[in-house]
């Protein structure tokens, strides 16, 4: 029978474009942790080796204190020091200075000049002059060097300008004498003259050495304890950026309630994930939750029911493989037999089959069989499916039908006559469900021949592995097909334990 069509219901909003949720993120660095581990190793020894790998380098500095003289404090006392300590700055590395230095140590200018730099402290009134090596007492030995050719360049330029200025004075000295009424003139020539005479015995004073450089006791690069703890830090943010990165470009639904309204259908269930690293308690009381979460789905289904009480046949797809539909169809399967409901369980994946491992069945007559003993001898189709049918072992209620035989081409035979006739004698039997574990929905046909047959649909999806592009197909293709999907059952949903779960329950198979 075709099911009533559903009215297509507005498109959700694009992923992309919903509110940044702090939670995505985090769930998806929470699945990412180990690629996070992996980046952050990788990028930690290799820094470290790299930074034990690399020559060292040894840094020795020369402080020089300027004391100005007296006569020069004026108003602008700090503005005029900061501007001569700049000075003083600049100069360091000037030809002379790197030349002089360069003859001392025996090296040329240039290395002399790279190897050099210079940096000012205004509120101390120091100059430190620093020079790096690969030898700590070669950088002490440069620094040494610089400071002494920059003092003695310093005080050559101070006498010389002195010495200019007292031989323009005498000149002038000489071109009044013998004027009349230059006498004052000249006297205070002269003593302009003394002045400076008296300034340059106090111009060494204005630069001296406070330290001398001394051969440092470490390298001052590389230093491989702090590489590694900015490596550590750098890492752990590049791992986090790249899972970050790929969760923008490939985006995953964190909550069930997401791809709920990505489908457009009611969240029926969550299944959480069983790890195997859990203790004994967590894992009996996954176990429990999932032994109550399906008997919540199977209630649900049969309070949904639109049959009225009558025969429901129900099919079990999902978007893509391994979403855990065939698992979720087995322990709903379960739970419905356990609830006094006569159940079969269908094996309607014909090229992955797996239906049969979840009751511990060895592999053999099943659906595919049927189909083709139909195709060949329609009379024969009930004694056929009768003799294929086998009960679950440990259940009274729950019959299995295997998927039978493999087919080069599933498709070919889902899609012939003997499809329709092998659900009219179904429909003549006396279950009450018939749930068909069916192949992914998305790019087979397989799994639309079977949803024609079926009341009603019920959608897994797992929260890792779909996407938001393959749920809005989904939910296209359901429309488009007039199909009467009841709802979603998510796995991998996140659940707070409780010790209601705690309790012993019939085993429960995993989600997967």
């Amino acid at each position: 029978m075709s099911p009533p069509e559903r009215p297509p219901s507005p498109l959700p909003t694009a992923f992309a474009d919903q509110p940044v949720d702090a939670r995505r993120y985090l769930d998806a660095l929470r699945r990412n942790i180990w690629l996070i581990v992996a980046i952050t190793a990788i990028v930690t020894v290799a820094v470290l080796v790299i930074s034990l790998e690399l020559p060292k380098t040894y840094k020795a500095s020369t402080d020089i204190v300027y004391n100005p003289a007296a006569a020069q404090l004026q108003a602008s006392e700090t503005t005029s020091i900061q501007r001569q300590l700049a000075t003083f700055e600049a100069l360091v590395q000037t030809p002379p200075v790197t030349a002089a230095a360069a003859r001392k140590l025996s090296e040329s200018p240039a290395a002399v000049k790279d190897a050099i730099s210079a940096s000012a402290d205004p509120n101390a009134n120091l100059l430190m002059i620093t020079a790096s090596a690969r030898s700590g007492s070669v950088a002490a030995a440069r620094a040494n060097a610089v400071a002494e050719a920059f003092l003695s360049e310093q005080q050559s330029i101070q006498n010389l300008g002195l010495s200019n200025a007292q031989a323009q004075l005498r000149g002038q000295i000489a071109r009044l004498q013998g004027t009349p009424g230059a006498a004052t003139q000249i006297a205070a020539l002269e003593a302009r003259i003394s002045a400076l005479q008296i300034d340059a015995a106090g111009t060494a004073s204005e630069l001296q050495v406070a330290e001398y450089a001394s051969p440092p006791g470490a390298a001052s690069s590389p230093k491989p304890l702090l590489d590694v703890i900015v490596a550590l830090f750098a890492s752990l943010l590049i791992g986090a950026l790249v899972i970050l990165g790929r969760d923008q470009m490939r985006p995953r639904f964190t909550m069930p309630r997401e791809l709920g309204q990505a489908l457009g259908l009611p969240v029926l269930a969550g299944v959480p994930y069983r790890r195997r690293a859990v203790g004994a308690s967590r894992r009996r009381a996954l176990s429990g939750l999932e032994h109550e979460t399906y008997d919540a789905l199977q209630a649900t289904i049969r309070l949904l029911d639109p049959m009225g009480g009558r025969q429901n046949v129900l099919l079990v797809t999902s978007a893509t493989h391994s979403e855990g539909k065939t698992t979720v169809a087995a322990s709903l399967a379960r739970s419905l037999s356990r609830a006094g409901q006569k159940t079969l369980v269908i094996s309607g994946d014909l090229r992955s089959p797996t239906l049969h491992e979840h009751f511990g069945l060895r592999p053999q007559t099943g659906f595919a069989d049927v189909l083709v003993a139909i195709e060949g001898n329609a009379q024969s189709s009930g004694e056929v499916l009768h003799g294929a049918m086998r009960t679950a072992p440990g259940e009274l209620n729950l019959d299995v039908l295997d998927s039978g035989q493999a087919l080069s081409d599933p498709a070919a035979l889902l899609s012939s006559t003997a499809l329709d006739r092998f659900f009219e004698t179904l429909r003549q039997t006396d279950y009450r469900y018939i749930l068909i574990d069916s192949p992914p929905i998305l790019g087979l046909g397989d799994a639309q021949f079977l949803a024609r047959q079926s009341d009603d649909v019920l959608v897994v999806a797992r929260l890792d592995r779909v996407s938001p592009v393959q749920a809005e197909d989904l939910r296209d293709l359901l429309i488009r097909l007039q199909l009467n999907p009841i709802g979603v059952v998510v796995v991998g949903a996140r659940v707070e334990l409780s010790p209601y779960y705690l309790a012993e329950h019939p085993q429960t198979q995993t989600a997967s």
